[in-house]
């Protein structure tokens, strides 16, 4: 058992990006039925007693070989596998592209209330949180978010995409 290939069992679409198990019936023919993906968070696949991310295997099938990196999305949802969603990136570039967490409190990433009511725009490279300003309002404060997330992250960069 431990010598089965998961390419022998599954069939991707890049396409419309849907993973198929396959299997040969008694009669020969080739039945597919299509693999139900988890929509909580990353969607995954289990084979072999082992449990896959979807992008993982999608690339796997895809390319023929198993990434040597993190597969990133990049429209950040975890159920588009399209081979033209994924990319293969390190660990900081895949950061890099992340979605705002929802502790903070604003709608926009990098933005924070101070507790003197103004707005502060922060950053974090290579793992160093960096201040970039207090500012009036919180559209400015994301507007400076996103002006050093390009710069610094070019096409990763997840930005806010707000303007004056």
């Amino acid at each position: 058992m431990a010598d089965r290939d998961i390419k022998d069992y599954m069939a991707y679409n890049p396409v419309d990006g849907t993973l198929m198990w396959t299997k040969r019936s008694a009669y020969g023919t080739k039945e597919t039925r299509k693999v139900n993906l988890n929509t909580k968070g990353r969607s995954k696949v289990q084979f072999n007693r082992r449990t896959y991310q979807a992008s993982v295997v999608a690339w796997y099938l895809f390319y023929g070989e198993w990434p040597n990196k993190q597969v990133d999305h990049i429209d950040n949802d975890t159920s588009n596998i399209k081979i033209t969603n994924l990319r293969l990136v390190t660990q900081m570039q895949n950061n890099m592209n992340r979605r705002k967490l929802k502790v903070k409190n604003s709608p926009f990433k990098g933005v924070s209330k101070t507790k003197a009511g103004t707005w502060k725009a922060s950053i974090r490279i290579n793992k160093i949180a960096l201040h970039l300003g207090t500012f009036k309002t919180e559209i400015e404060a994301a507007i400076a978010y996103d002006k050093s997330a390009k710069e610094n992250f070019g096409e990763y960069a997840k930005v806010n995409g707000v303007k004056l």
